[in-house]
């Protein structure tokens, strides 16, 4: 935008771009039904593209802020390759650096025997200045003695795996895996399996993450898509249920396309609770005794798959994401798509660094 444009054209720029852009992302989506174009007719000159970058990086380095430019970036990141997204990433977070004190950095001893228990004291108790410098680990043996060796990243690389080892493996209770992929997702009953005081820990998994991110480690699992849609704020319906329970997809989509009376099926607004088949979930206010009807199948529809991928794992993605918040705003990976997101987390599926 000119500076120097009058208040009622800036406001109208602002809206233009914003709708502009909006208009974009519905064509774009049509295209991945109708496939009519190819992906790369969607990438911006690259003149136009590293403009937009380097407004971003130069902005948030004078003030602190993010411009309106970044937001277009995430309503169309499509429209900007991969690799320049990643490289923008990579410039907001060695900002975010800037104002740690990542010379001094900050020393951790972690027992080996006590892995888990110590890690999350440790980093419960940092600041999120702290969590920004640069963290030394120091290994205490079985005997209690201090393993030899400084840590120039390599055993923060290792203490880091070896915790994500306990913290995602689905025997211990903070995380579920999809039987179709095998891919990872918060335990909608972690609460009620280990307590509220759960939570705690998927801030404590939430503040792991985003400092792999910042270090550019790469921690080699896999999430599911409807998680790491959640992560960048954005809603999950039907499509995306095919993700977490591919026979509720299915059963939904019958009753979407069923011809004949619907509510002779029997179906209400509710649902049972897999834990305790006696408690009953309504999926609206007095739902046990509405009936799913043809006038009402698709709110009943859009009721299950929210309930399923949005509310059961509202409180624990909402730790989570505040923990990663602590590191570095989650804000910032709302520039890419789910699927690359994961390469950003985990790498891609042979295994390439995006630090690279």
């Amino acid at each position: 935008l000119d500076p120097s444009s009058e208040p009622n054209d800036i406001l109208l720029n602002s809206t233009i771009s914003y709708y502009g852009s909006k208009i974009v992302v519905y064509l774009f989506d049509f295209n991945s039904m109708e496939s009519f174009s190819s992906p790369s007719d969607w990438i911006l000159e690259s003149s136009i593209a590293e403009s937009i970058l380097q407004d971003i990086v130069n902005k948030r380095q004078a003030n602190g802020v993010l411009p309106e430019s970044f937001g277009i970036v995430k309503l169309i990141p499509f429209c900007l390759p991969f690799d320049s997204r990643m490289q923008l990433l990579i410039f907001l977070l060695d900002i975010e650096r800037q104002g740690s004190e990542w010379s001094h950095g900050v020393h951790l001893q972690i027992r080996r025997s006590a892995l888990f228990e110590d890690g999350f004291t440790a980093f419960t108790n940092l600041n999120s200045n702290e969590l920004k410098s640069r963290i030394q680990i120091t290994f205490i043996d079985e005997t209690g003695y201090q393993e030899i060796g400084m840590d120039a990243g390599g055993l923060f690389k290792e203490f880091l795996n070896e915790i994500c080892g306990v913290i995602f493996d689905s025997n211990y209770g903070l995380f579920l895996v999809t039987d179709k992929d095998q891919q990872l997702y918060p335990n909608p009953y972690s609460t009620d399996l280990l307590g509220t005081e759960c939570l705690e820990t998927f801030l404590f998994v939430g503040t792991l993450v985003g400092r792999a991110i910042l270090e550019k480690i790469l921690i080699g699992k896999q999430f599911s898509p409807f998680f790491l849609r959640k992560i960048l704020g954005k809603i999950n319906l039907l499509n995306e249920l095919s993700f977490l329970d591919p026979e509720l997809h299915k059963n939904l989509k019958f009753i979407k396309n069923y011809t004949g009376n619907v509510e002779e099926l029997g179906i209400t607004f509710s649902m049972n609770e897999p834990l305790n088949p006696n408690k009953v979930i309504e999926l609206r206010p007095g739902g046990a005794a509405i009936s799913v009807t043809d006038g009402n199948r698709f709110s009943y529809i859009y009721c299950v798959a929210n309930y399923k991928l949005n509310e059961q794992i509202r409180t624990q993605l909402k730790a989570f994401v505040t923990g990663l918040n602590r590191v570095f705003p989650a804000e910032f990976l709302q520039i890419f798509h789910e699927s690359e997101l994961q390469k950003v987390i985990s790498g891609d599926a042979q295994g390439v660094d995006v630090s690279e």
